[in-house]
């Protein structure tokens, strides 16, 4: 019998313990029980460079900036019909879920003046963890078309969804 009241009294001290860690999580905020958990899907414009196809003369500059976490802006100075800049660049997941990378887009631009292509972006790529990278290039061509002395931006967006099974 005495047997018995210790096997209980030992299952009520360890179901009474059990409630200790939560209440003081509860108490001092360390625990939520008022909203669903939420994950954080983000993507991001980690790495810029550029480069082109100036070998001899380096007339033409190309400039790229990444202006926010899903925006790169690119400017051409003095560039010229047949010049062609290259925007290499590299897309980090940075929330906690994975993502999938479902566009690579180019603002509004002069289709008269420029030519531009991404490469290497393919839609549905996922980034499975924070810290997937996927790398990918855009190219500027100057066409015929293009006047002298204009300046031509350009902005790339990323475009993503949350990734579901």
């Amino acid at each position: 019998m005495k047997k018995k009241k210790l096997i209980v009294l030992v299952l009520i001290a360890v179901i009474a313990s059990a409630g200790f860690g939560t209440s003081y999580a509860i108490t001092t905020d360390g625990f939520d029980t008022h909203e669903n958990s939420c994950c954080w899907y983000d993507v991001a414009f980690t790495f810029v460079s550029t480069s082109d196809n100036e070998y001899v003369k380096d007339v033409a500059f190309v400039d790229a900036i990444i202006i926010d976490d899903n925006n790169i802006e690119v400017s051409l100075t003095n560039a010229y019909p047949g010049y062609i800049a290259y925007v290499d660049f590299t897309i980090t997941n940075t929330g906690t879920d994975p993502i999938i990378v479902d566009a690579v887009t180019i603002g509004s631009y002069n289709a008269a003046a420029l030519d531009i292509q991404i490469i290497d972006v393919i839609a549905g790529t996922i980034l499975y963890v924070n810290g997937d990278t996927i790398e990918g290039q855009v190219t500027i061509e100057i066409l015929q078309g293009a006047s002298q002395n204009s300046a031509y931006p350009a902005n790339i967006d990323i475009g993503f969804t949350e990734f579901s099974e």
